[in-house]
């Protein structure tokens, strides 16, 4: 069949081949997402998808929308789940290099979610079969789970909890990179990165969307997939306008495994084409992607005025353009932070009123920036935004490159700063988007031909071809192709930002990388951001800081650890800024605490690689920039809001403003919730107004005698379900640290997981708890047997080393029978000593305390008992034997890493972490379920 079909010969063929029709698709996609309809690439996607076809690369030019194929991959793992097929991986990692972005991502993931939630429960609904299906696969009651993972958000670890789920997690190169190689970033521990590493590199599809700018990280997938293992599917999908810059990094870099098949290269049909025994019809006459493929907009060119500065130049220009057209949406976008907020002084200098400036940076605080982006005025941005609504004033947005990639934002005009080719083709993509615009679109790009690297050479190329008389559209049907025609190789690959390639991930340095409890300090790992972003880029080189008001109030360095540490910094609430800026940042504030005594006598605290160590701010040094670099390095900083540096949107060591304490409010929703209790003159009162009365407690409590003092109001503030965990300071001037009731899952690495539930729990009671999830978990992922019953047994003997009367001591237990769970508050280290129930656990094993059925693998059984809690990679600390040394413990201690390597060796980085990861899962939802038992 050569002709293009008919909807009636289309639909047959459909069905004789397996396929799902057109019409069919479109209705479950309309459904889906909410869109008016779908396209032709997308119903040919999806059934790639389906069919475990996973395009190598997807060059789809940018504003066509290729955020869908969250959509089109839930539609594929539905159908393929209902047939019985592991062909479609449960979990998706949609990855995009830009913070900002990340979030719409997850608002479209999340409108995914919430129309399956209502699928599931109306019979009726056109995807009800899909989604009961979905709900069907996992142990948890949600049809998909959605988690958000980017620094300055709350780290949403629901996506963990159950390998069985089918799951989004939508996150930047840092957060998910970090995480498929064992190190992931944002404060987690060694139970949550093995355990982490296994979710994402086994049984998941990862997308990188716009891989070409972000290179080095595709390349490094390239080492990964072809390493990952078998156990469950793993594949890599890149996505871009131009995958030409990944393309020419993967020729350059050393070191890589031949490649088992060749690229399979998804892009647009311009004619009717046969592709796998099917005819699909030509795709480029679609009406939706017609009109974005070739949205107008006009480039103009403009040499940089060296006394203006780019981002006055910029701000000029768009006051002169909201002139000529009122009512208008105009972004600018320049290449650095600095700029950023130069161009939004010179708005307001220029009479734009403060409510007309949106500026949205990726340094900013998370909560703030989430603020901007659910805010009124950032609506008027959406691509999606009702047309028909006449505004009289016009309004600006004002960013970095942080709205370079997926960012939904459609302007009506464009300021850009000269960049390398890569972003300027995503910065086009913000203006005209969908090509809906009736107003003659314009592009000013403002440059300088003699500027270092692509940016300057993308300026020249653009005022030659304005020069020749050649009218500049950037339209994705044309751009870039105007700006390469002519040029040879090396003058094309000149305009593009010329990634240097990434290491080479050889098998030794990802031995290094799994071994993630051998380093406490984990500044002695190897830096994984090398294999993210080449050596262009070091996530080290920037500081996260945070402003705590309890600093203003505590006198001692312990009392300052001690608070901050009960009420941990959220990510939500740090902003970010390069260490150069971090340095300055502290230097100012240091001067000013030389000549205020009360801001000088206050602390900071600066944590690195999980040690805190505080300062006072008088005493930071000054006399060398180099001790303030070394100490800030990787690190983050919790300041006094006092001390200012952040007005809300940027951070600047001139601002002396004290800064807003956002730590309520910022807080992530996966770990027990924090609340603080502030102490003025015996008056305890919160920060909320919704909260009750103030309370009067004695103002000459001392500090021994606080927490128990507040205790007796504590209720009346904030109602039941609290418990106060932490108090600094006296009844004249002090805080108090309230946690919610319930488990805090984020200590799960150590045995504060086995404290706070509602009553104790039998250790009989929880490891049949664990057997029963582990069993299930097994059942719905078809292991085979002899892995099925491997995995069963070790999370029904995983706590057996928990019967110690030492460790039973720790949790206030002191009569049998023994608990795996108790209803204390806190775990006395001190009787404890270091030892580890796990390895107890695979002693009592390895004795023949308890019997091992003959179809376990008993070394894999040994090892995921011993990696349970994220020790055993490779080894236990020597203090983890315990009290009583025995034969079998010592020979736990000295076997173990020989163990696990042979292990590794056997099933694969990844693979040994998945499995690791199905008795961990047991163990947490075993563990939910006897917290929520009545």
């Amino acid at each position: 069949m050569t002709a293009t079909p008919t909807a009636t010969s289309e639909q047959s063929a459909d069905q004789d081949a397996g396929l799902l029709a057109f019409e069919a698709f479109d209705t479950l996609y309309r459904a889906l997402t909410g869109h008016d309809g779908a396209c032709r690439w997308q119903h040919r996607l999806f059934t790639d998808l389906e069919a475990g076809r996973f395009p190598t690369d997807v060059e789809l030019a940018t504003g066509i929308g290729k955020t869908s194929i969250i959509a089109l991959w839930v539609l594929a793992l539905g159908r393929a789940l209902a047939r019985q097929s592991t062909a479609v991986p449960r979990r998706l990692a949609y990855v995009v290099d830009r913070r900002v972005v990340v979030d719409e991502a997850s608002e479209f993931a999340e409108g995914v979610r919430k129309r399956l939630e209502l699928a599931a429960e109306d019979e009726g609904h056109a995807l009800h079969e899909i989604a009961t299906t979905l709900k069907d696969a996992g142990c948890t009651s949600s049809v998909v789970e959605v988690s958000t993972l980017r620094g300055q958000r709350a780290l949403d670890t629901r996506w963990r909890d159950d390998p069985t789920r089918p799951a989004i997690i939508v996150g930047t190169v840092d957060m998910i990179g970090s995480r498929l190689l064992f190190s992931a970033y944002g404060r987690v521990g060694p139970w949550g990165r093995a355990l982490e590493a296994g979710l994402t590199g086994q049984d998941c599809l990862l997308v990188l969307d716009e891989a070409h700018l972000c290179a080095p990280f595709a390349t490094t997938l390239t080492a990964i997939e072809r390493r990952v293992g078998t156990l469950a599917p793993f594949a890599v999908v890149r996505m871009g306008a131009t995958m030409e810059p990944v393309r020419d990094l993967l020729r350059r870099t050393p070191g890589l495994p031949e490649e088992p098949t060749t690229r399979r290269v998804f892009q647009l049909l311009d004619v009717d084409t046969v592709i796998d025994g099917h005819t699909w019809p030509k795709e480029t006459d679609d009406e939706k992607v017609s009109k974005r493929l070739n949205a107008k907009k006009k480039i103009e060119v403009e040499a940089l005025d060296p006394d203006k500065g780019v981002g006055a130049q910029l701000a000029a220009w768009a006051i002169a353009k909201s002139k000529a057209d009122p009512g208008a949406v105009i972004g600018i976008v320049v290449n650095t932070v600095p700029e950023v907020r130069k161009c939004a002084a010179a708005l307001r200098a220029g009479g734009v009123p403060d409510g007309q400036v949106v500026t949205l940076t990726g340094s900013m605080r998370g909560y703030d920036r989430d603020t901007v982006v659910e805010s009124d005025k950032y609506a008027r941005f959406k691509s999606q935004r009702d047309r028909t609504v006449v505004f009289d004033a016009p309004i600006f947005l004002v960013a970095t490159s942080c709205v370079e990639v997926g960012a939904d934002i459609d302007c009506d005009h464009l300021g850009v700063e000269a960049c390398a080719a890569d972003s300027l083709i995503q910065r086009l993509g913000r203006v005209n988007r969908l090509g809906l615009s009736i107003r003659e679109v314009t592009v000013r790009v403002v440059g300088n031909e003699d500027a270092n690297g692509p940016a300057g050479k993308v300026f020249e190329r653009l005022q030659a071809l304005v020069a020749d008389g050649k009218e500049l559209l950037g339209s994705p049907g044309t751009f870039p192709a105007c700006l390469q025609d002519g040029l040879s190789d090396e003058e094309k690959r000149g305009l593009f930002d010329v990634r240097v390639p990434p290491p080479a991930l050889t098998n030794a340095v990802l031995d290094d990388l799994a071994m993630t409890s051998e380093h406490p300090n984990a500044g002695a790992r190897p830096d994984v951001g090398r294999w993210l972003h080449g050596s262009v880029e070091d996530s080290s080189l920037y500081v996260e800081l945070a402003w705590r008001a309890e600093l203003d109030r505590v006198t001692k360095p312990d009392d300052a650890e001690r608070i901050v540490a009960a009420f941990p910094i959220g990510a939500r609430e740090t902003a970010r800024c390069p260490l150069y800026e971090a340095v300055e940042l502290l230097k100012a504030v240091r001067g000013r605490a030389v000549e205020d005594d009360a801001l000088g006598a206050r602390f900071l605290l600066i944590t690195r690689y999980g040690e805190t160590k505080p300062f006072r701010l008088r005493e930071l040094p000054t006399d060398d920039d180099s001790k303030l670099r070394a100490a800030l390095h990787d690190a983050t900083v919790v300041l006094p809001t006092s001390a200012g540096g952040y007005d809300g949107q940027f951070v600047n060591p001139a601002t002396t403003q004290p800064v807003s304490d956002i730590a309520e409010q910022a807080q992530p929703t996966s770990r027990a919730q924090r609340r603080r209790l502030w102490i003025d003159s015996g008056k305890v009162t919160t920060a909320s107004a919704n909260d009750g009365e103030p309370q009067q407690i004695e103002s000459d409590t001392d500090a021994e005698d606080l927490l128990s003092e507040v205790r007796g109001v504590a209720d009346k503030l904030l109602g039941g379900g609290w418990r106060l965990v932490e108090s600094a300071g006296s009844g004249t001037r002090g805080v108090v640290v309230a946690r919610k009731d319930g488990r805090a899952l984020e200590d799960a690495e150590h045995d504060d997981g086995s404290l706070g539930f509602q009553k104790d729990v039998l250790l009989t009671q929880h490891l049949g708890d664990a057997r029963t999830r582990a069993t299930e978990l097994c059942r719905r992922l078809s292991l085979p047997t002899v892995l099925r019953d491997t995995v069963i047994e070790a999370a029904g003997q995983h706590d057996l080393g928990k019967d110690r009367p030492w460790w039973q001591r720790a949790v206030g237990r002191i009569e049998k029978p023994a608990v795996a769970k108790s209803d204390r508050s806190r775990f006395d280290y001190q009787i404890n000593r270091g030892y580890r129930h796990e390895l107890g656990s695979v002693a009592d094993l390895g004795d023949g305390k308890v019997s091992l059925p003959d179809v376990v693998d008993r070394e894999l059984c040994l090892h995921l008992v011993a990696a349970h809690h994220g020790h055993a990679r490779p080894g236990f600390p020597g203090e983890a034997i315990g009290l009583v040394a025995t034969d079998g413990a010592r020979r736990v201690l000295s076997e173990t890493p020989v163990r696990f390597a042979k292990l590794q060796a056997q099933y694969g980085w990844w693979s040994l972490a998945w499995l690791e990861a199905l008795v961990k899962a047991a163990d947490v939802l075993a563990s939910r379920d006897e917290e929520e038992s009545p």
